[in-house]
């Protein structure tokens, strides 16, 4: 059973916010990296402006979506160079073809 189901909203989101580097080191873009982090923003906005059970409840904070883009960003690999197109290879001669035995 997940443990992170059995937190309080605002501890969940909390452990949510400290997995983020690794959930965004696993996507292909930085459009997703971004997405993934507004959405995160928007649910912890939407915790703050619920009423809370306790006033000792813990309240999680915002991630900074620029440093997990860089963070995302200088965890990629560099982007090869490209390769110029090559002339096609020209057939190679025969040069056996005068040395050849005759029977």
């Amino acid at each position: 059973m997940e443990t992170a189901a059995m937190l309080p909203p605002g501890l969940g989101l909390r452990r949510e916010r400290d997995e983020l580097p690794a959930r965004v080191a696993r996507l292909a873009t930085e459009e997703q990296v971004r997405a993934l982090a507004e959405d995160f923003n928007d649910r912890v906005r939407a915790f703050w402006r619920r009423p809370q059970e306790s006033r000792w409840s813990p309240v999680p904070g915002l991630a900074d979506v620029e440093a997990l883009v860089a963070g995302w960003r200088q965890a990629r690999p560099p982007v090869p160079p490209t390769v110029e197109a090559l002339p096609p290879a020209q057939p190679r001669r025969r040069l056996f073809g005068a040395f050849r035995r005759r029977t």
